[in-house]
């Protein structure tokens, strides 16, 4: 039976959020420590009916819900994601962040690494989405009481196809977690000429890791 865990939960924000830049992105930032994520895709699908039968149908993807479970979220990915303005407190050595509602979330790629361990043996995978947007969270702060608690904080989103109507890229069977941020890497920079080719639902393998699995949809 195989068992789970993840790590490296990564987000580059786009150039803009306009469809045309979403291959074109910024730094990649760290969210914070994964605890849990749920990628939920929804599929548009029509009917043709002939002679009381379905003569032709057709099922493509629209969007994918994304939850997204973590320790805590670090206030520069904050940023990035949410469009947040950032200023340092004058006096103190502290920033502070103002909102005046009309703040929008900002495009870009989101991606993680997922271990799996299977008969005592460890692969690394890879999971990125070509164009997500997060919502900001509610906010949910806890006092002290008779129990010890820990509030974590759940972000969600949409992700969506980019240009060339791609919507994820998931690597499979990396052997070491180096091997597995370095692709991570590339993939949410949008630097990997590997991938650049792929057509939805190729798979293939990886230039130097011909026992790596790479899947583009």
């Amino acid at each position: 039976m195989a068992k789970f865990k993840a790590c490296g939960s990564t987000f580059a924000k786009c150039t803009s959020n306009k469809l045309a830049d979403s291959k074109n992105v910024g730094d990649a930032v760290t969210i914070g420590k994964m605890i849990e994520v749920t990628v939920k895709p929804n599929f548009k699908e029509a009917l043709l009916y002939a002679d009381d039968e379905i003569a032709e149908q057709i099922r493509e993807f629209d969007s994918a819900e994304v939850t997204l479970n973590i320790d805590e979220i670090a206030l520069e990915a904050a940023v990035e994601i949410f469009g947040l303005k950032k200023n340092e407190l004058k006096g103190y050595t502290a920033v502070f962040v103002t909102e005046d509602g009309s703040t929008d979330s900002n495009y870009g790629t989101y991606g993680f690494i997922y271990a799996s361990i299977k008969d005592g043996t460890t692969s690394y995978n890879v999971y990125m989405l070509h164009r997500v947007k997060f919502e900001l969270p509610e906010d949910k702060i806890q006092t002290k009481g008779e129990n010890i608690t820990f509030s974590t904080p759940t972000i969600s989103g949409k992700a969506y196809k980019d240009i060339d109507g791609k919507w994820r890229t998931r690597v499979f069977e990396l052997k070491t977690l180096a091997d597995a941020k370095k692709v991570l890497a590339e993939l949410v920079a949008r630097t990997s000429a590997a991938f650049t080719t792929a057509s939805t639902g190729d798979s293939g393998t990886i230039p130097g890791e011909s026992n790596t699995n790479a899947q583009t949809e």
